[in-house]
């Protein structure tokens, strides 16, 4: 998932914020013999969606480039999001079970993830 964020609030151990950006999903085949290249499945997110995440224990911040990183310790995606909210500011993220709500009206929700490392534009 990646975009820019806005309206960051901290509710206890989760943080809301919207999101406007893409999400996108790598897909694994079970074909027989399987296939071991993925499929991606992109999502446009492009007009905001809301938000809800919590830091994964371990969490690490990564440079925008993905070449490095550092671990994090409580409250280090709060950080990240504060700074990056509110401008345009991207930031990356890679989830663990996410729980994502597609409704009829074609509204996306994602109500919950674990977040095991974000981009931080401040890491050097």
């Amino acid at each position: 998932m990646e975009g820019t964020v806005a309206d960051v609030v901290p509710v206890g151990d989760h943080i809301q914020c919207r999101l406007k950006g893409r999400i996108w999903f790598d897909q694994y085949s079970d074909q027989n013999p399987p296939s071991f290249a993925p499929q991606k499945i992109e999502v446009d997110c492009s007009q905001g969606i809301s938000v809800t995440l919590h830091q994964n224990n371990p969490f690490f911040a990564f440079t925008a480039d993905w070449n490095g990183g550092a671990i994090q310790e409580k409250g280090g995606l709060l950080r990240i999001l504060k700074a990056a909210g509110g401008g345009d500011r991207k930031v990356k993220f890679e989830l663990l079970e996410p729980n994502i709500i597609f409704d009829s009206k074609e509204h996306i929700t994602l109500t919950d993830a674990a977040v095991i490392r974000a981009t931080d534009a401040d890491l050097r």
